[in-house]
């Protein structure tokens, strides 16, 4: 296939599911259409646009990137800037972890369902945008995907070229969200030599992206003044103590979806993948980490390592064709995986009254409560049953996975 015409496609995808949210997602109501984060990044625009410094909880108003844009291009109404701001990075979003695939040189077809099944995801920047259009994931995943790229190609040529676009890439990003800084680190662990038992050697330079990054770091922290006593050491260790191991597998399954399940059949090919390239295990490595430990909405921290991810998933297909020849193993996956990025489902407002539905891998109903999309807070009856239902469908998959290998 052509590259525009693959481009294409993933512009109609584009606009299939901006067409969708505009008419048939609503935005959640909870704090006046704020939602949860959002009520502190909506107050950082409004200390903005009254000319004071950013004054809410910790770490959210440290995140001044976008809350500044709106204050600044959309003072008169600055929900709809959030909106808009956010829908038109998440577009980015979606270029960007394609040129990504594209740069790792993944088979097209295989590129273009990664990229189209991120896109459906519920949420994905563009979809959650129009639920829940006050946060700051969309630039701030865009700046992680371009550091990505950009210490990808550095670790691969290294071009002073690349360098100078991460120090300045990742300077900018830190005001969007801490979380761009990941390749960063990425590249220095990478880049680490052992020469003996005691002596390591590395390259010195990839420290300064780093550096200048902390730089900004410590610059928000002087711009904004957070009125609790939120530290993130004391978060993470209380998130790692709350989160069981296979709660964590579930919101794996929840989030990437049951196209997972072929580098957990494949999970030797996987593990060698990941030695045998540095900077993408280093990578995700840090996410699955920040994943674990920095928050409760886990399945959407997972997918910031989505990039990483479906490499491994395009190399693991293309190493074993033989699996796509399976017609009721691809129609499994396929349709199983529509259920799971909840295609073309709205998401739910969030109240009081409603009700846990029962699950098929994923409440399939238009009202329901809302906190059962994720694992960490749903309610314990019906996440079991779903962990029940992902159980019963790995198995069903790795037994296909088996009789393909035997035709």
């Amino acid at each position: 296939m052509k590259l525009h015409n693959e481009l294409l496609i993933i512009l109609i995808g584009i606009l299939a599911f901006m067409i969708f949210g505009y008419y048939f997602q609503e935005q959640i109501t909870y704090n006046s259409g704020l939602g949860w984060d959002g009520r502190d990044y909506f107050k950082i625009a409004q200390d903005f646009n009254s000319h004071n410094l950013p004054v809410a909880r910790a770490p959210f108003v440290y995140r001044l990137g976008t809350s500044y844009l709106v204050s600044t291009f959309f003072s008169n109404n600055m929900m709809d800037g959030f909106k808009i701001i956010n829908i038109l990075a998440s577009v980015l979003v979606i270029f960007a972890i394609w040129y990504f695939l594209y740069t790792y040189g993944t088979n097209y077809l295989l590129r273009l369902l990664l990229v189209l099944s991120y896109l459906s995801y519920w949420q994905s920047p563009l979809r959650l945008s129009y639920f829940y259009p006050v946060h700051s994931d969309p630039i701030g995943v865009l700046f992680l995907f371009i550091n990505l790229i950009i210490s990808f190609k550095y670790y691969n040529t290294y071009k002073k070229q690349y360098l100078y676009w991460l120090i300045l890439t990742s300077f900018i990003g830190v005001f969007f969200r801490e979380i761009t800084l990941i390749p960063s680190i990425a590249l220095i662990i990478s880049s680490i030599k052992y020469l003996s038992k005691y002596k390591i050697n590395y390259d010195k330079l990839t420290l300064i992206p780093l550096a200048i990054g902390l730089l900004a770091i410590a610059i928000t922290h002087i711009i904004a003044q957070a009125n609790d006593s939120y530290h993130f050491i004391n978060s993470a260790i209380g998130w790692i103590y709350r989160k069981s191991t296979i709660m964590y597998l579930h919101s794996i399954l929840l989030s990437v979806g049951p196209i997972i399940l072929i580098c957990l059949y494949y999970y030797k090919e996987s593990i060698e993948i990941l030695k045998n390239d540095k900077f993408l295990s280093s990578f995700l490595v840090l996410i699955l980490f920040v994943s674990y430990a920095g928050g409760s909405d886990t399945e959407r921290l997972i997918m910031w390592g989505a990039p990483a991810i479906y490499v491994i998933i395009a190399k693991l297909i293309s190493n074993h064709k033989e699996i796509t020849k399976n017609k009721l193993l691809m129609v499994v996956l396929f349709i199983s995986q529509m259920l799971v990025n909840r295609v073309f489902m709205p998401t739910p407002d969030y109240n009081y009254t409603a009700k846990s539905v029962f699950p098929i891998l994923t409440p399939l109903a238009s009202n329901f409560r809302l906190l059962d999309l994720w694992a960490i807070h749903a309610d314990s009856r019906f996440i079991l049953i779903s962990a029940i239902q992902y159980f019963l469908l790995s198995i069903l998959v790795i037994i296909l996975i088996k009789y393909t290998k035997k035709l």
